[in-house]
């Protein structure tokens, strides 16, 4: 079985790639602005671990907080639909 213009079959001539003029995600990001925010621990497990942050080795602590861009869900859901779709 052949395309539509008689090429093989997988290759589709009428075929364009979506394409958005967006900016980088680490540049759309307001401050202030969160997806997700994770729940604080549990009483309970607190009172059996501890301080989970005192679980990771000191080698791994972040000296400082990552740069990462401030943006809500449906941000992040639309850039990756978008990518998806590219």
């Amino acid at each position: 079985m052949s395309g539509m213009h008689g090429g093989p079959p997988y290759l589709r001539e009428d075929f364009h790639a979506a394409r958005w003029e967006e900016a980088p995600l680490m540049v759309q990001g307001t401050p202030g602005e969160r997806g997700v925010l994770p729940p604080s621990v549990d009483p309970a497990i607190r009172a059996v671990i501890g301080d989970p942050a005192a679980l990771v080795p000191a080698g791994l602590l972040r000296q400082k907080p990552p740069k990462l861009p401030e943006l809500s869900q449906p941000q992040v859901l639309r850039h990756y639909l978008r990518l998806s779709q590219m």
